[in-house]
C-alpha cells in the first residue's frame, strides 16, 4: 500500500502577485481546484473507479482495506492525502494530476510525494503520513525555480508578470483597457466566472432575499471608491490559534496500525468540522454586512439599497459607503444592481483572507473573529479537541487571530497582503504573551496598520520607529477581543471607547484632534499642558474621555499615559487614546442601531448562518 501527498507551494505569490483583484480571486479559485475537484477526478482516473470520491462527504468511499483501489483521506487547504492499493495506481494519480494543473493553471507549483510501501496491518497511518510530509518538505526546499525567458524574438510583455504574452485580457466592451497576459494570467482571467459561481454558491444564503440585489466586487475600485476620494481598502488575514497543535495531538492519539481506521475516520471529521466553522464565520460576517446596508439609518430613506451610512450616538452622518452600481456594459454576466464592499478570496480551512473598503477593514476583522468563535463552541460543527478527563476528542471551542493593512486602494497587493499576515502573527505573539502570563487564558487578539505610503522593514521595526517615544509605546497594538485578559489596557474596548468619544464630542474639532495626537508624542507633560489650554471649558476637571482599561482610569485621563504610579511593575508604559485617533477616520461599526423608521427586510434563507453563532 502507497500514500500520496499533494501540497501547493508558494500559493501566496500566485494568488496575491497582482494587483488585480479578477487575477487574485481566479488564482485562489484554481488553487482550490488543484487540490480538491481536480485531485479527486485524478483519483477517479487513475484508480478506474465508476464514482469518483464526493468533495463534501469523503465517508461514502470504500474502505482501501476492503478491497478499494485507492482512497482520499482528506482534501482542501492547500493539501490533498490519498491511499492507493499498488504504486502504478499511485504513479498515474500523479501524472494525471500534475498534467491537469500545468495544462490548466500554468505558473501554480503543485508537489506531490509517495511514501515507501507500507503494509495497513501493521504499520502505523500516522508514521506513514509523517514521513511523506518530511518528503514534501524536503522536495520544497530542494527544488529548482523555473526560469523562464523574459522574451523569444518580437513579443509583448504581460502586464502583470512580465512574461511573454499570449493574448489580451479585459472587457470586450472597453477595447482601451484591455491589456496583454501571459498563460498564467490568462488562465486565472479564464477561472473567474467559475470562482464567483462557486463564492455565490457558498454564501448566497448568507445574503437571504438582498442576495438579487448584490454582487462580489470584480475589481479593487468596486469596493466602494468615490471618483476623486483619497480612498483606502483592507486587506484582512484571519488564522486560527492552536489547529496545527490540535492536528498532531490527534494524530497522537492513534499510536498503534489498529487504530488507523479510526484515524482516517477522525482527520476526516476534524477536517470537515473546520471547513464548516470557518464557512459558517464568513457567512454570518457577510450576513451581518448585508443587515447594516439593507437597514436604513437615516430617517425618510428606509428603502435604501445601495449605502451604509456611519452616525455617531448624536446622530451626525461621519462617512457614507456608497456601493457601486454594476455597469452591465462592462459586467454583462452580472444580473445584480450593486456591487458589495467585501470580496473573500481565499476561504476553506482555518485561515480566511478578504478584502473591502478600508473604513470597514477593523470592524469586519472583529466580526469575523467574534463568528468564528461562536461557531467553533456549537456541537455540530464546532472544532475537536483533546480532554484529558474524559479521554476523548470534544468540541472545546477555538479562537483566532486577524492583522488588518489598511492601504491604498492600488498600492501593490502582494505587500499589503504580506503586511496582514505579519500583523496575524503579531496578534498571534500576544496570545502567547498572555498565556505566558496565564495559562488558562484563551481569546481572539487582532492588529492593524495604517500605510499612507511604503514600508521599510517589518512591522515590530515601524513600531519602534514610529510609534516609539521616550514616554512609552503609543500604540496598544495588538489588542485582545475580550476584556478578560492579563493586561487590561490592550484590549479592544478600550480603543473602541476612545474611538466612540472622539467620533462623538471631537467629531467637529479637527484641530484639537491633530493636537491631542502631537501632545502625545511629548509624553504626560505635555498632555497636561494639553489639557489646560483645550479642555478649559470642561467641568471634568480638564481631563481626557474616559476609556477604561486601567483600575484607576484617572491616570489615562490626566496624562494620556500609564505611568509607575498604576503599576510600579509594569514592563512598558502605553498611550491609550493614539489608537483611537488614528483609526477615527477610517473606523466604520459593523454592528448599529436602526433608525426607528426604517423597515428591516425580510431575511429568509439567511438565518440558518445566523443560527450557528448565536
Amino acid at each position: 500500500m502507497y500514500l500520496v501527498a499533494a501540497d501547493t507551494s508558494g500559493i501566496q505569490t500566485y494568488i496575491f502577485g497582482s494587483n488585480r483583484l479578477r487575477e487574485n480571486i481566479g488564482a485562489s479559485h484554481l488553487v482550490k481546484q488543484a487540490t480538491g475537484a481536480w485531485a479527486l477526478n485524478a483519483v477517479k482516473a487513475a484508480a478506474k473507479l465508476q464514482v469518483g470520491p464526493d468533495e463534501n462527504n469523503l465517508a461514502k468511499q470504500l474502505p482501501i482495506e476492503k478491497g478499494a483501489a485507492a482512497e482520499v483521506i482528506y482534501s482542501g487547504g492547500g493539501n490533498v492525502v490519498v491511499l492507493f492499493k499498488d504504486e502504478d495506481t499511485a504513479k498515474a494519480y500523479m501524472r494525471t494530476l500534475s498534467q491537469q494543473v500545468l495544462c490548466e493553471a500554468p505558473g501554480l507549483s503543485l508537489l506531490l510525494a509517495l511514501s515507501d510501501e507500507f503494509d495497513w496491518k501493521l504499520d502505523m497511518l500516522t508514521h506513514v503520513q509523517q514521513s511523506t510530509f518530511e518528503k514534501l518538505s524536503l522536495l520544497k526546499r530542494n527544488r529548482q525555480h523555473s526560469t523562464p525567458p523574459l522574451s523569444l524574438g518580437v513579443t509583448l510583455p504581460c502586464q502583470s508578470t512580465g512574461l511573454p504574452a499570449v493574448a489580451y485580457a479585459g472587457s470586450d466592451a472597453d477595447p482601451a483597457n484591455q491589456y496583454p497576459v501571459s498563460a498564467d494570467v490568462l488562465a486565472k482571467h479564464d477561472a473567474l466566472n467559475d470562482a464567483n459561481k462557486a463564492l455565490r454558491q457558498e454564501l448566497e444564503d448568507a445574503m437571504g432575499d438582498a442576495s438579487r440585489y448584490y454582487a462580489f466586487p470584480y475589481d479593487l475600485d468596486n469596493l466602494g471608491r468615490e471618483a476623486g476620494d483619497n480612498s483606502f481598502i483592507a486587506v484582512i488575514h484571519a488564522d486560527g490559534n492552536g489547529i496545527g497543535k490540535r492536528v498532531l495531538q490527534l494524530a497522537e492519539k492513534f499510536d498503534t496500525p489498529d487504530k488507523n481506521r479510526a484515524y482516517v475516520d477522525k482527520m476526516r471529521e476534524f477536517s470537515k468540522r473546520m471547513n464548516d466553522c470557518a464557512g459558517k464565520a464568513l457567512q454570518a460576517t457577510l450576513h451581518t454586512l448585508v443587515e447594516r446596508v439593507v437597514q436604513a439609518d437615516l430617517p425618510g430613506e428606509s428603502d435604501r439599497y445601495e449605502k451604509l451610512v456611519h452616525l455617531n450616538s448624536k446622530g451626525d452622518k461621519l462617512a457614507t459607503v456608497t456601493l457601486k452600481q454594476v455597469d452591465r456594459a462592462l459586467y454583462p454576466n452580472v444580473s445584480q444592481n450593486y456591487f458589495l464592499p467585501f470580496r473573500p478570496i481565499v476561504f476553506g480551512g482555518d485561515d480566511v483572507t478578504f478584502v473591502c473598503d478600508g473604513r470597514l477593514g477593523v470592524s469586519l476583522a472583529i466580526e469575523y473573529l467574534n463568528q468564528f468563535e461562536a461557531c467553533a463552541k456549537v456541537p455540530q460543527i464546532g472544532l475537536l479537541d483533546w480532554d484529558a478527563l474524559t479521554k476523548q476528542f470534544v468540541v472545546k471551542g477555538a479562537t483566532a487571530a486577524a492583522g488588518i493593512a489598511i492601504v491604498k486602494t492600488h498600492y501593490p497587493f502582494a505587500r499589503a497582503y504580506g503586511l496582514a499576515e505579519d500583523l496575524c502573527d503579531d496578534a498571534k505573539k500576544l496570545r502567547t504573551h498572555f498565556r505566558d502570563k496565564s495559562e488558562n487564558w484563551e481569546g481572539s487578539t487582532l492588529d492593524w496598520h495604517y500605510a499612507l505610503s511604503g514600508l521599510f522593514g517589518g512591522i515590530g521595526e515601524i513600531r519602534d520607529r514610529e510609534y516609539t517615544v521616550p514616554a512609552g509605546s503609543l500604540t496598544l497594538r495588538p489588542v485582545a477581543l475580550s476584556d478578560n485578559v492579563p493586561d487590561a489596557r490592550r484590549t479592544w474596548s478600550v480603543v473602541e471607547k476612545g474611538l466612540t468619544a472622539f467620533q462623538s464630542d471631537w467629531i467637529n474639532q479637527r484641530n484639537k484632534s491633530k493636537a491631542l495626537r502631537d501632545a502625545l508624542r511629548g509624553g504626560p507633560d505635555a498632555i497636561k499642558t494639553f489639557c489646560e489650554k483645550y479642555l478649559r471649558d470642561k467641568a471634568s476637571s480638564r481631563q481626557l474621555p474616559d476609556v477604561g482599561g486601567l483600575p484607576n482610569s484617572l491616570s489615562w485621563r490626566e496624562s494620556g499615559w500609564t505611568t509607575a504610579r498604576h503599576d510600579p511593575d509594569c514592563e512598558k508604559h502605553y498611550s491609550g487614546y493614539f489608537d483611537a485617533l488614528e483609526l477615527m477616520d477610517l473606523y466604520i461599526p459593523i454592528h448599529a442601531a436602526s433608525n426607528p423608521s426604517s423597515q428591516p427586510k425580510p431575511q429568509t434563507q439567511a438565518q440558518e448562518a445566523k443560527t450557528y453563532a448565536q
